[in-house]
């Protein structure tokens, strides 16, 4: 290994454990989000209308639980949430990359039942 390759690994490697290390954002890694932040809230109506339109259904947002969002090409969201559907309450997990520039937003989507709380 050349000099240079083995300082570039070398820094790569300190830089990514002292993030781990510190609790600091990974590069590429995922943010939290604050779910009550106007853009989150925005993305998460916007979830539930495109989930609403692929399913030809009527879903109703009840509460984002969490969000979070990555830098890839445009940015990744993974929104958490809450909704009723026919008087059915479920989680569905939002999977939302916008690209700005394409002026571009794509949605999948994974709904699963809610978790049972023990007491």
């Amino acid at each position: 290994m050349t000099g240079l390759a083995l300082l570039l690994v070398v820094t790569s490697t300190v830089l990514v454990t002292k993030s781990y290390a510190t609790g600091g954002p990974v590069v590429g890694g995922m943010s939290k989000d604050d779910v009550n932040d106007s853009n989150i809230i925005a993305l998460a109506y916007k979830s539930v209308f495109n989930y609403n339109a692929q399913r030809n259904g009527y879903a109703e947002l009840q509460q984002i639980v969490s969000a979070k969002h990555q830098v890839v090409a445009g940015i990744r969201y993974v929104i958490t949430m809450n909704i009723a559907e026919n008087g059915i309450r479920s989680r569905l997990v939002a999977d939302i990359v916008v690209v700005p520039w394409l002026q571009q937003e794509t949605f999948t989507f994974k709904k699963t039942p809610l978790p049972v709380r023990v007491s």
